[in-house]
């Protein structure tokens, strides 16, 4: 194994730019193909939009799982394992910039809005809405509902994170 994991860096539909380590299982296929970060850059991928409570989610319940959302890979290079390590990682999820500027909003979403609760899916929904008409030549403005939704999911996930602190 590689003393240097993948990361990327992605650009959230409210504009702020973060850094993070890819999943797993993308970790696993560029290993085997770096090529493969082609597909991975300005696609489209699902982020945690605030931390997870355990370094890494471990089938717990739904409710200490951060919110969900839809990022822009900007760039995909690798970093040293004990600095990447620290950097929150990424769901599996992604569409090629091939597909998604080209392909209905309804599929796109279905594609990356797997297995996640109803209000993810919603997030998901209206980042994909964003990012598709921020590539057409008529884009729009972040939905401020979902922006006051997504800050308050946020909030009170980095208040579990707070409780689960003081706990352990």
């Amino acid at each position: 194994m590689s003393d240097q994991l993948w990361c990327a860096d992605i650009i959230r539909s409210n504009h702020q730019a973060q850094t993070y380590r890819l999943s797993g299982d993308l970790q696993y296929a560029l290993t085997i193909d770096e090529a493969g970060q082609r597909h991975l850059l300005h696609g489209l991928i699902v982020v945690p939009l605030a931390p997870y409570i355990f370094s890494k989610p471990r089938g717990t319940k739904e409710d200490v799982l951060p919110p969900y959302g839809v990022g822009y890979v900007k760039r995909v290079y690798r970093i040293d394992q004990p600095a990447a390590g620290q950097l929150t990682p990424t769901r599996s999820q992604f569409i090629d910039y091939k597909y998604w500027p080209n392909e209905t909003q309804k599929s796109v979403s279905i594609y990356l809005q797997h297995d996640y609760s109803w209000l993810n899916k919603k997030q998901i929904d209206a980042d994909i809405a964003y990012w598709q008409s921020q590539d057409s030549h008529h884009p729009v403005p972040v939905n401020r509902l979902w922006v006051l939704v997504s800050k308050y999911r946020i909030h009170r996930h980095l208040k579990r994170i707070a409780a689960y602190r003081k706990r352990h």
